[in-house]
């Protein structure tokens, strides 16, 4: 009856991440509606950028590369996200003229390959 009434302390580490990243997601929330990023278009282009970074290369790889790992999907995921806010940002800033999907995909397809291929279990 222990186990029906007392918290386990899984359980109790999850609510605390739950607490911590709705406040963080609310607060991102709060500071993009004081001072918005750009017009309606331009956020749905950057999301479908964000979208296209992420989870294309991942998706693709996953599905139909046989030597894909987890190692690799989430380097991809990481790469893809922080290169398109970074190009994003530098496109914004008058650096650069490519949007930021293109580069973004490209170092994407890149990291889940270099990092599959650097993990790939050892054949004994």
């Amino acid at each position: 009856s222990r186990d029906l009434f007392s918290q386990s302390n899984h359980e109790t580490n999850s609510i605390r991440m739950t607490r911590i990243w709705l406040f963080v997601v609310s607060l991102a929330s709060m500071a993009l509606a004081l001072n918005p990023i750009g017009d309606i278009v331009e956020v749905t282009a950057f999301s479908g950028s964000m979208y296209a970074a992420c989870f294309l290369p991942t998706l693709a790889f996953g599905l139909y590369w046989t030597k894909g790992t987890e190692a690799g999907a989430i380097s991809c995921l990481a790469t893809g996200s922080l290169v398109a806010i970074g190009w994003y940002s530098a496109r914004k800033a008058g650096w650069t003229d490519w949007h930021e999907v293109y580069p973004s995909v490209t170092l994407a397809l890149l990291a889940f390959v270099m990092v599959s291929l650097s993990s790939q279990p050892r054949q004994v």
